[in-house]
């Protein structure tokens, strides 16, 4: 829906001001933190539109609980990606 699309913009936005902005030592933590503030605002956009749309138990469901387990493992699974390349 559309809050998805105006969330992964917001995400990319977010994630890029930090990177440059604030400074961790460790390339693992900081794509990790990275990813996880990127996807709460994906979510955070994309489940207010759902909720807008219909109930929002069916929205925090539907758009948020069913994907939140796969998309922490894809997020451990760049940080490591990333880790390895940069070193």
């Amino acid at each position: 829906t559309g809050g998805y699309i105006f969330g992964y913009v917001l995400a990319a936005m977010l994630m890029s001001y930090l990177a440059h902005n604030f400074i961790i030592p460790d390339k693992f933590a900081k794509v990790l933190a990275l990813c996880l503030i990127g996807q709460a605002a994906i979510y955070l956009l994309g489940v207010a539109w759902l909720a807008y749309l219909t109930d929002f138990n069916i929205a925090f469901y539907a758009g948020f609980v069913i994907f939140i387990l796969p998309g922490f493992f894809k997020t451990l699974i760049l940080g490591g990606i990333v880790n390895y390349i940069k070193n």
